[in-house]
């Protein structure tokens, strides 16, 4: 369903089945101002046309495409739960001021690097509830370790939310340098695997205090020392009474190495946010000896994977409850006659 609002400019989409928005339907609507979407199934929310699906780089014609929505202003996004991704490529809406998404479970990261530094006019940033969400700036690998270290200035945002994020690990995990010279306004709320905020330098000039995780507390030093905050109150979490575990693909790494969380053997509940490898690797769980439930968001797996020995059997026969959400390269769990059926 399409809703026009000519006097304010505003499009609403709401429950549309497409892949995509055709940008040729948004130019019909003259000086957009919003966009506003609601439980549409897209998967990008522009489409570029088919020569890009083939060529993987957008043409000319499509790059001057996405330069005729100059006005955008307002893009709320929610409830667009097989969303990839907010645009097939580094796009620029220089003018977008509020940027709103809330509900799109499978979005794993919300921009590129260059689409950052388009939102020069970017005011007010809020993103809630997208349970698969790993980053906000994604790291293209022009900011790691190994390169000089590149720059991503928000001159303008002033507000930044970012709430029930349960996969979060960070604001950007590239070494990229993040500037927000006119940041006043810092929430963060259930957001339990961000470690830290940033990897690279991080600039805070106005940021004086953050909410955090529904607790006040203060900055010094022009908000220099916000990576150290949240790391103190990320280790405040860990207790004698861990329960539940989650891990990234840096994590796993760490545990091959035999290098298992503290109070590990307490664990009933595993959580992978985010694996790249091209099977689960089954074996750590036989370090979590009481194990009952795992849950897999976001895993770029296609297939479990271990040594059908009566060890490992023994081990995920312990298992009462498992969930497998936007496994999108899933191929089969395991082969017909594994001896892993035994857990079913």
């Amino acid at each position: 369903m399409i809703r026009w609002q000519s006097q304010s400019k505003v499009l609403y989409i709401n429950y549309d089945k497409s892949a995509s928005i055709a940008l040729g339907i948004l130019h019909k609507f003259e000086n957009l101002k919003e966009l506003k979407l609601f439980g549409c199934k897209y998967r990008e929310i522009f489409s570029c046309g088919k020569e890009e699906k083939h060529t993987g780089r957008p043409t000319h014609k499509q790059i001057k495409s996405l330069s005729d929505l100059p006005n955008l202003e307002v893009l709320d996004v929610h409830y667009c739960d097989r969303l990839m991704s907010l645009v097939p490529f580094s796009a620029s809406l220089q003018n977008l001021k509020v940027l709103s998404v809330t509900s799109c479970e499978g979005l794993m990261k919300l921009m590129t690097p260059s689409m950052a530094r388009s939102l020069v006019q970017l005011r007010d940033m809020s993103i809630s509830y997208c349970e698969m969400l790993i980053e906000i700036v994604e790291n293209e690998g022009e900011g790691d370790a190994t390169t000089t270290t590149t720059e991503i200035v928000f001159n303008n945002l002033k507000k930044l939310s970012l709430e029930q994020l349960e996969s979060l690990t960070f604001f950007c995990s590239g070494n990229y340098s993040v500037n927000f010279p006119s940041l006043e306004e810092l929430i963060i709320k259930y957001c339990p695997n961000m470690k830290t905020f940033s990897r690279g330098i991080l600039s805070t000039p106005k940021l004086h205090k953050i909410d955090y995780e529904r607790k006040e507390k203060d900055l010094e030093n022009g908000g220099s020392e916000l990576n150290t905050t949240i790391q103190q109150a990320d280790k405040t979490k860990v207790d004698s009474n861990l329960t539940a575990l989650r891990l990234s693909e840096r994590d796993i790494i760490r545990i091959w190495q035999g290098e298992l969380p503290k109070n590990s053997g307490k664990v009933k509940t595993l959580q992978l946010i985010k694996d790249e490898s091209t099977n689960i690797p089954i074996q750590i769980l036989q370090n979590l000896a009481v194990l009952k439930n795992s849950n897999f968001k976001g895993v770029r797996t296609k297939r479990f994977s271990c040594n059908e020995d009566e060890e490992h059997v023994k081990t995920l026969t312990k298992l009462k409850v498992l969930e497998l959400l936007g496994l999108f390269n899933l191929k089969y769990i395991w082969k017909q006659d594994s001896r892993l059926n035994s857990i079913l």
